[in-house]
């Protein structure tokens, strides 16, 4: 069971602080790192429940679509080589080669995406997606968005090893800011 802790979450640079980073937030997670601003809680909030409600079934459909078997990841990752990388899962291939992250937005979110299909999406889901490709060991993530409980889509993400580098690079820096506890 993946262990929501403040204690954990400063522990490390997880998927939802990439999602920060790409929106230009590093301040922000620099502060939830060293325990000087703590994570707002939104587990209260409605859409959140019912995205977490609504992940098996879309993952099921996801499935059907694209005729694969998925299978639940409910599990925290650390990245083999870079400790201070982590990230919790929601759905791989049975192979294994595969990540599927499973998201439900509202209706209005699906003008910031491309055509079903494409690769074309906001910079926070892609840098989601690229930090837990890093984390697991593959190159193929797929982001299946059910907007406005209407449209399912599914996004092709290549993380490809330059994308995660880089990532990777960006995430170090700010890591190391926090372990010497100097603003980026």
């Amino acid at each position: 069971m993946p262990d929501f802790s403040p204690e954990a979450r400063r522990s490390a640079i997880w998927a939802t602080d990439a999602r920060k980073l790409a929106q230009g937030r590093q301040v922000q997670v620099y502060l939830e790192k060293i325990g000087q601003e703590v994570p707002e809680d939104i587990s209260h909030i409605e859409a959140v429940q019912w995205g977490l409600r609504l992940q098996e079934p879309i993952a099921r459909a996801v499935g059907d679509r694209l005729n694969v078997q998925l299978k639940e990841l409910d599990v925290e990752g650390t990245h083999r080589d870079h400790k201070w990388m982590r990230s919790h899962f929601d759905f791989v291939s049975a192979d294994g080669k595969t990540l599927f992250e499973i998201k439900n937005y509202n209706g209005a979110a699906r003008s910031k995406f491309g055509d079903d299909g494409t690769s074309s999406v906001p910079a926070a889901d892609l840098a989601q997606c690229l930090h837990e490709a890093a984390v697991y060991g593959v190159m193929d993530v797929r982001l299946c968005v059910l907007f406005g409980g209407q449209e399912l889509c599914i996004f092709p993400i290549d993380a490809d090893t330059a994308s995660q580098e880089a990532l990777i690079l960006q995430e170090a820096a700010l890591w190391a800011h926090i372990q010497r506890k100097q603003p980026p």
